[in-house]
């Protein structure tokens, strides 16, 4: 039997106990705070290991995919505007975290096979791993987004210190994407597959290399795109100077449904994900 797998049978088997269970597993996730740190820094490490800039290159082809992008769809027959610029640095910025998320949850349980079946370690802290993970890198990533926002002399208000919440509530929206993907990606192989493509899809119909004017027909999609509320409450504050308190109510709405899912799926997969991967 795997090792972070205990059987009680005069243990009931109902949803309170069940939930209790996975609170337990996340609380415990996230108060061995040096255990999933240092998975994250080594998985960065390992990755970036034998170049010569090391983790820089994560900042290098963030403003080289940028370029590319001002390049291409960002003139205006003289050159980019200001305004564009930075549009796209910060959704770009937001939008490459969310992908890391979103992308790696269907294999989070399943990339951890060697722990999960060899440990007692809660399942929520790889979870907690792929968070920081994806937050570091971003970090770096912001290194070069802020040289581009100084350069053009942005942020012009105090308002811009709305994105640091911004970043804290994306961060506690992370975890229950990774505990609900990861839970359905380890029942089945083709979460994965289903998510990459909808991702690559969803990254065009999303507002981060456009501009969604009002009343046009990208205007509707843009609203009609859950993501362009989490890019707003971190680009508005920065770009346009004021709280976009609309697009936080609909990120707080969202993230409760997130956890909520999470929840529910975790708590009736989180015993049987051991067998699964």
């Amino acid at each position: 039997m795997p090792a972070n797998i205990t059987m009680d049978a005069s243990k009931p088997d109902g949803f309170p106990d069940l939930l209790k269970d996975a609170l337990e597993d996340i609380w415990d996730g996230a108060r061995r705070y040096h255990l999933w740190l240092a998975f994250a820094t080594e998985d960065i490490l390992d990755a970036y290991r034998h170049t010569s800039i090391g983790i820089l290159w994560n900042a290098f082809s963030f403003l080289l995919f940028a370029l590319a992008i001002i390049l291409v769809f960002g003139l205006d027959g003289q050159g980019p505007t200001d305004g564009y610029v930075v549009h796209l640095v910060t959704g770009l910025l937001i939008w490459n975290f969310i992908n890391l998320i979103i992308n790696q949850a269907p294999t989070v349980f399943g990339q951890n096979e060697r722990f999960i079946k060899g440990s007692k370690l809660p399942l929520s802290i790889f979870c907690f791993q792929v968070t920081a993970r994806a937050l570091i890198l971003s970090a770096f990533s912001a290194l070069a987004a802020l040289f581009v926002l100084v350069w053009y002399g942005y942020p012009h208000s105090w308002a811009a210190l709305g994105a640091i919440p911004a970043i804290i509530w994306f961060i506690i929206t992370a975890v229950p994407v990774q505990l609900l993907l990861g839970s359905l990606g380890a029942f089945t192989r083709d979460v994965q597959q289903i998510i990459e493509n909808v991702m690559r899809a969803v990254f065009f119909l999303t507002p981060v290399m456009w501009v969604a004017v009002p009343e046009s027909h990208r205007y509707a999609v843009a609203k009609l795109n859950p993501f362009t509320y989490y890019i707003e409450i971190f680009r508005i504050p920065i770009v346009d100077g004021f709280i976009p308190w609309n697009a936080w109510l609909a990120c707080i709405l969202m993230t409760g449904v997130f956890w909520a899912a999470a929840l529910v799926v975790f708590t009736y997969t989180r015993r049987k994900i051991v067998f699964w991967i």
